[in-house]
């Protein structure tokens, strides 16, 4: 993203929710967005993804069951409590956001603080 330098730029995974949803929501928190907005923005790709995988949840039901499809999913989701797992984890092996930030991620104030001349309006 620095080196982008406001150009765009595209990051994904396979599912476009787990690491991907998991970058996004690191670098919206770096850019000071409430850690509340970003889970609100985090859900908003559950019913999208669960959507976009009703005809393969359509047939694992039909082939391997209504628990089979349920746990599918769960898996094919995501979950509040994922997201909020990972930012307990970075507190708790960091001692906050911003340690990990500095120490974990190696950003600089300077850098942080031209992340969000770049990105934010």
């Amino acid at each position: 993203m620095l080196d982008a330098n406001g150009s765009p730029v595209v990051w994904h995974c396979t599912a476009g929710k787990d690491r991907t949803g998991f970058a996004a929501a690191i670098l919206l928190r770096i850019l000071g967005v409430p850690q509340d907005t970003v889970l609100r923005d985090y859900m908003e790709s559950k019913s999208h993804m669960l959507a976009a995988r009703k005809n393969q949840l359509r047939l694992i039901r039909l082939m391997k069951g209504e628990e089979a499809a349920d746990k599918l999913a769960i898996m094919m989701g995501v979950e509040e409590a994922w997201l909020e797992a990972s930012f307990e984890a970075i507190d708790q092996r960091w001692g906050n956001f911003d340690n990990y930030v500095a120490d974990g991620l190696d950003l600089s104030s300077p850098e942080i603080q031209q992340l969000r001349s770049t990105l934010l309006e």
